[in-house]
C-alpha cells in the first residue's frame, strides 16, 4: 500500500471529530442537566459512569466482535449509537417519569458508540495510510480530537445562548454523527483489511504490569475529572455563570491541543521520564494555584498535554516486545479506574461538597507521580 486511501482516512477523522464533540459536551451542560432533571450528584454521575462501563466492555471484547463486523461497519454502527445516545439524553426533560431508565439506556448507547469507535478508527488509520505516512496520519487523528474538544464547549455555549435550553443545544449536536453515518451508509464503502484473531501474549506477569497501568490510569483519571467536572465545580462551588465556566473548559482543551501539537513538532531536551516528571510537577503546582485563581485550573490542560503520548513512547523503552499487549493492558486498568472515579465523585459530593470531590484530581496526579518514581527506581536497582 503506497498511497493514502482517503475515503477511509477521512472517515476515521470524521468519526473521531464526532466522538470529541459528543463526549466533551457532557461536561459543559452537566450543571444544567442536574438542575433540570433534579438528579443528585450521585445519580447524575451515571451520565459518565454508564458510558464508561459500556465503552469499557466494548474495548475489552473487541477481539471477539470486530473480526466479524469489520472496521468500516463498526465505525458506522458506532456513529449511529452516538446519535441514539445524544437524542435520548436530549429528550429526557420531556419524559421525566422515565428519566432514570432513559439515563441508563442513553449511557449504554453513548458508551457503545464511543467505545466501539475508539479502537475501530485507530485500526482504520493503520489500514488507510502507508507505513511512511503512518506517524503523520496518527498526528492528524489526535489533532482532530483536540480541535473537536476545543470546539465542544464553545459550540455548546453558542447554541445554549441561542436556544436557551441545554437539551436543545445537545440535540443539535446529534446532527453531526447522523449526517456522517447516513453519507457513508449510502456511499456503501467496502471494508478494508483483516483483523487477526490470534490473542496477544503478555510480556510480563500481572504483578509486574500493574504499576504501569496504575501510573497511566491515575493520570487519565486526573485529566478526565477536570474535563468532565471543571464546569460543575466552577458553577456550584464558585457560583460562576455557566457560559463563563465553559470558556475556561475551552481553555483547558486549548491547552491540551496546543501542548500535544507543540510536543510532536518541537524537539524538547531531556529524557522521557524527565518529561513525565515535569508534567506532574507543573500540573500539581497549577492545581494548587487554581484554588485561588481558577485560570490555573484551566491551564492544567497545557501541563497535562504531553503526558499521555509521552507515556506511550516511555512504555516502549520498558518493553521492546509485547507493546501491543501492554498498551491494551494499561488501557483496561484505566477503564476500571474511570468507572470508580465517576461513581466516587458523586458520592463524595453528597457526603462532603464538590470542592472536596474535585481534589480527587490532584490526588490522582500524586498517585501517578509516586508510581512513576517507584517504577524508575525499581528499574535502576534491577539494572545495577
Amino acid at each position: 500500500m503506497s498511497q493514502i486511501k482517503w475515503n477511509y482516512l477521512i472517515l476515521s477523522y470524521l468519526a473521531l471529530f464526532c466522538l470529541g464533540l459528543i463526549d466533551n459536551t457532557r461536561g459543559a451542560f452537566y450543571p444544567e442537566f442536574l438542575r433540570q432533571m433534579d438528579f443528585s450528584a450521585s445519580e447524575g454521575s451515571r451520565l459518565f459512569s454508564v458510558v464508561a462501563l459500556s465503552g469499557f466492555i466494548m474495548n475489552f471484547t473487541t477481539r471477539y466482535w470486530l473480526p466479524h463486523v469489520g472496521i468500516v461497519k463498526a465505525i458506522l454502527a458506532s456513529l449511529f449509537f452516538m446519535f441514539l445516545g445524544t437524542i435520548m439524553v436530549s429528550l429526557m426533560p420531556f419524559f421525566m417519569e422515565f428519566k432514570h431508565s432513559m439515563l441508563i439506556i442513553s449511557g449504554l448507547c453513548l458508551g457503545l458508540g464511543i467505545g466501539g469507535s475508539t479502537i475501530s478508527m485507530n485500526l482504520l488509520v493503520t489500514k488507510a495510510a502507508p507505513p511512511r505516512l503512518m506517524s503523520r496520519a496518527f498526528s492528524g487523528l489526535h489533532s482532530t480530537y483536540g480541535v473537536s474538544s476545543l470546539i465542544a464547549p464553545l459550540l455548546f455555549n453558542f447554541l445554549f445562548v441561542l436556544l436557551g435550553k441545554w437539551n436543545l443545544a445537545y440535540l443539535c449536536l446529534s446532527f453531526f454523527p447522523l449526517v456522517i453515518f447516513s453519507f457513508y451508509l449510502l456511499k456503501n464503502l467496502p471494508d478494508i483489511g483483516e483483523i487477526p484473531k490470534t490473542p496477544l501474549k503478555a510480556p510480563v506477569n500481572l504483578f509486574q504490569r500493574l504499576p504501569f497501568g496504575l501510573m497511566l490510569a491515575s493520570y487519565v483519571v486526573s485529566e478526565i475529572l477536570v474535563s468532565t467536572r471543571l464546569v460543575y465545580f466552577l458553577t456550584e462551588n464558585e457560583r460562576m455563570p455557566l457560559t463563563q465556566a465553559n470558556y475556561l473548559l475551552a481553555l483547558f482543551f486549548l491547552g491540551l491541543a496546543f501542548g500535544r501539537i507543540a510536543f510532536s513538532v518541537l524537539k524538547i531536551p531531556g529524557s522521557l521520564t524527565f518529561h513525565l516528571l515535569i508534567s506532574h510537577a507543573l500540573t500539581l503546582l497549577f492545581f494548587y494555584l487554581g484554588l485561588s485563581n481558577h485560570y490555573f485550573l484551566a491551564l492544567t490542560g497545557l501541563t497535562m498535554s504531553w503526558f499521555f503520548p509521552t507515556t506511550m513512547a516511555w512504555l516502549q523503552t520498558h518493553f521492546n516486545s509485547g507493546i501491543e499487549f501492554m498498551t491494551a493492558s494499561v488501557l483496561t486498568l484505566t477503564g476500571f479506574l474511570l468507572l470508580g472515579m465517576h461513581d466516587l465523585f458523586g458520592r463524595v459530593v453528597e457526603m462532603y461538597d464538590v470542592k472536596v470531590a474535585f481534589l480527587m484530581g490532584p490526588l490522582a496526579s500524586i498517585i501517578s507521580l509516586l508510581v512513576l518514581i517507584f517504577i524508575e527506581v525499581r528499574r535502576k536497582l534491577q539494572s545495577s
